[in-house]
């Protein structure tokens, strides 16, 4: 370390083999305020720059936590149920609510929970295709009894919640109500296709029920003008309304009140020209009349068997007073048509004149 004749500070450098000035803290700090940018804390720590494989992964990760759509719980849970209950006991009266799953051998995903001893405990997971049916299914079986009529007790019938920690510890407790069970060999990625093959299936047999002839447009007018609206066939005879002239108020109050303990209901009407002893309840939410469609479809009332069914507007109903009106409405469905009536008689009035006017 020297000076030169300035009075600088100078050191040797062994590289370029020359006296070199000194790199003290003061000339660092002449340096730093000669390259200053205004706005920048020299400071503050430079955060390491990101490679473009971590960007990208991160940005997949951010985009798939907040699209991916958590899957909606399809399971119920079954409890108090007779010993005497078989698996296909509980198929044959829970499809009402819908479809349910099938395991990749076929079989419906029903499981009936048994002791240490290998007695039924009384409980069982169903789980169904489509997340609605469980909904209907709680409105539909809860607090009822399993078998009509029987004096076994009421079952409950519950949404299932899903307790991971029970599911990895063992399956001889229970479903702690919600257990998952796996059915079939194979391995895991094979199991996911096979069922997702299976419930492709299931949707494909719900699509065709439908009909496939009818014009998607028509046919989506169509539902929302009669949704919620049921059909009930084999209420009343005509003898029975020629004998007892309070039949007909007697009969809607008794309906609006049975209906009334499954959803709210917005019109009940009864269709006093036919002989099938039409009526129609429309209710305020769709899914209450699924419920009433497979509370009400077979059984009994006045010695008849009553035949549920929703309303599609297919078939016109006769009643006194009005003539002919669509099935199922009982409000004025016949100035819906004349109106729909008159608007394409005007439609066709303006295509018309376009035509005659050379199509311009």
């Amino acid at each position: 370390m020297c000076e030169d004749a300035n009075g600088n500070e100078l050191e040797w450098d062994q590289g370029r083999n020359a006296w070199m000035p000194a790199l003290t803290d003061e000339v660092v700090k002449q340096q730093q305020a000669a390259y200053s940018v205004a706005g920048v804390d020299e400071e503050a720590p430079v955060a390491l720059k990101e490679d473009k494989k971590s960007k990208k992964r991160k940005a997949a990760d951010g985009a798939d936590g907040k699209n991916k759509k958590a899957r909606g719980n399809t399971a119920i849970f079954v409890s108090s149920l007779p010993k005497s209950t078989t698996a296909s006991q509980l198929v044959d009266t829970f499809s009402k609510a819908g479809l349910i799953l099938e395991d990749v051998n076929g079989e419906p995903k029903v499981k009936l929970y048994k002791d240490e001893h290998g007695a039924f405990k009384g409980e069982a997971l169903i789980v169904y295709l489509q997340e609605a049916s469980v909904a209907l299914a709680c409105r539909l079986f809860d607090e009822t009894e399993l078998v009509l009529g029987s004096g076994e007790g009421l079952i409950s019938v519950k949404e299932a919640q899903w307790d991971n920690k029970k599911a990895d510890k063992g399956k001889e407790d229970g479903p702690g109500q919600g257990e998952g069970t796996s059915a079939g060999k194979g391995k895991p990625d094979q199991q996911k296709a096979r069922q997702g093959k299976k419930a492709a299936a299931l949707r494909q047999k719900l699509g065709d029920w439908s009909d496939d002839d009818e014009d998607p447009a028509e046919a989506a007018a169509r539902a929302r003008k009669y949704r919620g609206v049921v059909v009930l066939e084999g209420m009343f005879t005509l003898k029975e309304l020629e004998e007892d002239a309070t039949l007909l108020l007697d009969l809607k109050e008794d309906v609006r009140e049975e209906c009334e303990t499954i959803g709210e209901v917005t019109n009940v009407t009864l269709y006093d020209k036919e002989e099938k002893g039409v009526m129609t309840v429309r209710f305020k939410d769709e899914l209450a009349a699924q419920a009433c469609i497979a509370k009400m479809n077979g059984r009994f009332f006045g010695g008849r068997t009553v035949a549920a069914f929703p309303m599609d507007g297919s078939q016109r109903y006769k009643k006194s007073g009005q003539g002919v009106d669509l099935r199922g409405t009982g409000l004025g469905d016949e100035d819906e048509d004349d109106a729909a009536a008159k608007k394409e008689e005007e439609r066709l009035e303006k295509y018309a004149a376009w035509l005659e006017q050379g199509g311009e």
